[in-house]
């Protein structure tokens, strides 16, 4: 799902020539109006805890305050500074690239609070992390290796292109076995 959409983000902003702000401002009323579709589907939804209102609705009528609104305000906004900082990566860098990223910031995440709130770290925590950064340090070893040979004269593919042709030509027959 979401490596699918770096890669369908990366072709998208490659192939309109588009900067990030650009896709940024197409793709924001898009996520508005469906998120206003589906905000309703709340009203669905098992209601788990007594304490908590039936849905948002109800919630925003009875809690909602001045400070509230402006905490779900700030949080948009710091929404769209993720989107067009996402936009901004993926369009200097790659999909892959941006992925990785995810997952070190993950890991930055899960070491904080190690660190600050003396989370237990688990031992699948701890597996998770050493998979994560060992995975990181593999692409950044192929990165670099790649960079030293193309600076020499060999031009030899780039990973993350290749990643890309592959995830392209995946997509496209898969398309072509359901046509068939």
């Amino acid at each position: 799902g979401a490596a699918q959409s770096y890669i369908f983000i990366g072709k998208t902003q490659h192939d309109l020539g588009a900067s990030s702000n650009q896709l940024l401002v197409a793709y924001t009323p898009y996520c508005f109006f469906l998120l206003m579709l589906l905000s309703p589907l709340d009203t669905l939804l098992p209601k788990k805890n007594p304490d908590i209102a039936d849905n948002a609705i109800i919630w925003i009528m009875e809690r909602m305050t001045f400070t509230k609104s402006l905490l779900v305000i700030f949080s948009g906004c710091i929404g769209l500074l993720v989107s067009l900082s996402t936009f901004l990566l993926i369009k200097e860098t790659s999909p892959l690239t941006y992925n990785i990223v995810g997952h070190a910031k993950t890991i930055c995440i899960l070491v904080s609070g190690v660190v600050f709130f003396e989370d237990k770290i688990t031992s699948k925590k701890f597996v998770g992390i050493v998979v994560a950064l060992s995975g990181m340090i593999w692409y950044g070893q192929i990165k670099l290796r790649l960079r030293k040979e193309s600076e020499r004269g060999k031009k030899k593919p780039d990973v993350e292109q290749s990643v890309m042709l592959d995830n392209l030509n995946l997509e496209a027959s898969c398309n072509n076995e359901k046509m068939s």
